[in-house]
């Protein structure tokens, strides 16, 4: 009797290696055979699923956004309002292997946003996505009057945006190393500006 294979699970080992190995090596090095290596299949068995290297990067892409989603996303679920925000703010910005991998893999998709218009329309439904979720604590904030009523809640998510990518940007790119409390003040500082 044939092994049954769970199609969905597949698809999404196979997005997380992509992941892995644009994290690793590059976005250039997302090769069919490479992606194949790392999820532990072969070639042909990964072309099975995946029909053309374009696709395979949407897939890896899609997994990055899920991440950052998901952190994002628990973050709200557990706390309200202006502390949403800071766990959201706290989560998005690199500390550890996993986030600097989210970063390099969210700018390896920007840098090839820039010439790529599927790309490009991609990552911007993925920013979009993630402004929304700070939108939406920003609103519960006011509403639940730790902010101003009059704040204007989509500019100040795209200041959390900025925060978040440039932040990230740095620390990933110089490699400066930052503690636990230093990312806290920041976030703080920024929240206790933005939210005042």
């Amino acid at each position: 009797m044939p092994k049954k294979v769970d199609h969905s699970k597949r698809r999404l080992s196979i997005a997380k290696a992509a992941f892995e190995v644009i994290a690793r090596d590059g976005i250039g090095a997302a090769t069919i055979s490479a992606v194949a290596n790392e999820a532990k299949i072969s070639a042909p068995l990964l072309k099975h699923y995946i029909k053309s290297k374009d696709q395979l990067l949407m897939e890896a892409y899609v997994y990055l956004m899920s991440l950052v989603l998901e952190r994002m996303a628990a973050a709200e679920t557990s706390y309200k309002g202006k502390e949403a925000l800071r766990r959201a703010l706290f989560v998005a910005i690199p500390f550890d292997k996993k986030t600097k991998d989210m970063y390099r893999v969210g700018m390896a998709f920007g840098e090839m946003a820039i010439q790529n218009t599927t790309v490009r329309k991609m990552v911007d439904r993925g920013t979009r996505e993630a402004k929304a979720h700070f939108v939406s604590v920003i609103e519960e904030a006011k509403e639940l009057g730790e902010a101003p009523k009059n704040i204007d809640a989509e500019m100040t998510a795209w200041g959390a945006m900025l925060l978040i990518v440039g932040f990230g940007a740095d620390i990933v790119c110089s490699g400066r190393k930052i503690t636990l409390a230093d990312k806290q003040n920041h976030i703080d500082h920024w929240i206790s500006k933005m939210l005042a």
